[in-house]
């Protein structure tokens, strides 16, 4: 998970910001900003599990992984409706792997 922390400085050394932490638990990810901030007030404010921003690349990596399952659906759906062009096929290439694997 990822959680947005709140980290309140002491009064007069700065401003208030918010770290972004990835951790398993809330109690995990305070205690990883306190230790980073020993002298500091921390908060979880929110937790979510993806960043709230998309990108291109990873909506790119969903719609490949999509059209190489559809690819291998299709060519399931032809070896099972060819099956008597398929399998001599298979066979031939079986024999000249075994061949070739024990040429010596």
């Amino acid at each position: 998970m990822i959680y947005d922390i709140k980290v309140y400085p002491k009064i007069g050394d700065g401003q208030q910001y918010v770290e972004t932490v990835t951790a398993l638990t809330a109690h995990d990810a305070i205690c990883m900003v306190q230790r980073r901030n020993p002298d500091c007030l921390v908060q979880c404010e929110r937790t979510y599990n993806k960043p709230c921003e998309s990108s291109a690349i990873s909506d790119a990596g969903n719609a490949l992984g999509w059209i190489i399952l559809l690819g291998i659906i299709f060519m399931l759906w032809l070896l099972i409706e060819y099956w008597y062009i398929a399998a001599p096929i298979a066979a031939f290439v079986v024999i000249a792997i075994l061949l070739e694997k024990f040429k010596d």
